[in-house]
This record gives C-alpha cells, sequence and structure tokens, in this order.
C-alpha cells in the first residue's frame, strides 16, 4: 500500500522541499518520498524511515545511498527537532495556564472587592464572566477605580422594616451596568484630559437642571471649542443659568457673537 498524502506532505515539509542526496530542490525537480531502509528489507513506512528524494537520485539511488551516519544524523536532528518543538509547546502552555491562573485570582479579588463596596452583594457566574471581559480589555487596577467611581456615584440606600440601612437593589445593577462606560471614558480622558471636564459639567447640570438635551449639549460644546471657547467660559455660562434652555440660549448667542466677529 502506498503513502497516504499527509505522509508525503510530512516528510517534505521536515525536509523543505529538497532532496537529501543531492540537495537540489522543487519546482526545479520532481520529488518522491524514499525509504531509507528499503521496504523490500524490512523497511516501515515510518516517518523516521522516509526521506525526500529528487527523481534522479531516487531511479539511481543504488549507487547514492546515504550512508550510515547520514541516516543516524538525519534522525538525531528530527528527534532533536520534534524535542525542542515539544518543550516549546509546554512552556507556551504552561505560560497560558499561567495568565489564566492569575486572572482567575484577579477576578476573584475585584469580586470581593466589589462585594466590600456593595455589602450585601455578591456576583453571579454571568457577572463575574463580565468582569473577566472588562480585565481582559482593561487591567485590574483601572477596574478597582471603575468600582470606586461607580460606588461614589450610583450608591442609594433605603431604610428596611428594622430600621437598618440598605443599599438598594436597583443602585447595585446601576452601578455595575456603568463599569464598562466609566472604564471607556477614563481611557478617553487619557487622550483628551478636557473631555473629562466637559462631562463633569454635564453631570453638574444634569442634577442642576433636571433636564439636558445631551445629544444638542455635545453639538453646541463641540462648535463652542472649535471656536475657541474654553471651559472657564463654558464653566461660567453653565453657572449663570438654572435651566437647560437658558444655558442653550446663552451659549448658542456666544457661538454666534465670536461668528459674526470673525466674519
Amino acid at each position: 500500500m502506498g503513502l497516504s498524502k499527509k505522509v508525503r506532505f510530512e516528510v517534505l515539509k521536515r525536509d523543505s522541499f529538497t532532496c537529501q542526496y543531492c540537495g537540489k530542490s522543487a519546482p526545479h525537480v520532481i520529488l518522491h518520498i524514499d525509504h531509507i531502509q528499503p521496504s523490500s528489507k524490512g523497511g516501515s513506512d515510518d516517518i523516521m524511515n522516509l526521506i525526500t528524494s529528487c527523481e534522479g537520485c531516487n531511479l539511481g539511488k543504488g549507487a547514492r545511498e546515504l550512508s550510515d551516519d547520514a541516516v543516524i544524523v538525519k534522525k538525531k536532528d528530527q528527534l532533536d527537532r520534534l524535542q525542542e518543538q515539544r518543550e516549546i509547546l509546554e512552556m507556551m502552555m504552561d505560560w497560558q495556564n499561567e495568565l489564566i491562573n492569575l486572572e482567575e485570582e484577579a477576578v476573584k479579588k475585584i469580586a470581593e472587592f466589589w462585594g466590600r463596596n456593595f455589602p450585601g452583594y455578591s456576583l453571579n457566574e454571568s457577572g463575574l464572566a463580565f468582569l473577566r471581559n472588562l480585565i481582559r480589555k482593561y487591567d485590574a487596577v483601572e477596574l478597582i477605580e471603575a468600582i470606586k467611581i461607580s460606588a461614589a456615584q450610583y450608591t442609594k440606600c433605603d431604610i428596611d422594616e428594622n430600621g437598618n440601612t440598605q443599599i438598594t437593589k436597583e443602585s447595585v445593577s446601576m452601578a455595575f451596568n456603568k463599569l464598562g462606560g466609566i472604564l471607556s471614558n477614563r481611557n478617553k480622558y487619557k487622550d483628551n484630559p478636557e473631555l473629562k471636564e466637559i462631562h463633569k459639567m454635564l453631570n453638574t447640570i444634569k442634577y442642576e437642571y433636571g433636564y439636558v438635551n445631551i445629544k444638542y449639549f455635545f453639538s453646541l460644546i463641540d462648535r463652542a471649542t472649535k471656536l475657541g471657547v474654553g471651559m472657564e467660559e463654558l464653566n461660567s455660562i453653565a453657572g449663570d443659568n438654572n435651566n437647560w434652555t437658558g444655558f442653550k440660549d446663552d451659549l448658542e448667542y456666544r457661538i454666534a457673537e465670536i461668528e459674526n466677529e470673525r466674519r
């Protein structure tokens, strides 16, 4: 029975598609797979007994056989390569397992930190999976900071029937769901520190005004900053008003004023 295509390919690949008798390589010559120890003398089809030979060498191999030393060296080189590949694979697997263990340890520690910020609540498997994804996208230190921010901004408490203070389930869910957005914004702030001040102002006026058209707010801020209106002036306009309409009208007026001056 002839050699399978898979075995032939493995031998050709191992020998770099080069005749091991004369050194000629494809596509300049037609390559065959030769038995080091002939089949007629009990040689097996094991890859260790196979070698790449060009058509010419294969046909005339009676006068051009590899020496016994060459066969041994060839086998030893193959075994050395296989051993090296095995060792590298084992090191890679050990490294991957170590990374997985480190990641799981980080998830565990951060979940405990979350629980300390929200007493009485713990994360289920879905929550742990969400933390795991955040750690992969950002890092553990950033996630811890995001938990602190989320707890400070979104925690709300109620008094139960026994007069004890308890964090509301709704605020815990809100705080957890905001983690991704907080991390995303913190990354944006690194590249654009002014954006942090804009978001801070937005949160302030949302609290003070009760209503803000957020999409139009960012549109106005973008137009104003491109015209050179700085954060100090923007905060001044925000502080001079007590509702969204007043802020919008004053900033639109300031934008129009600058545009008219430049015409």
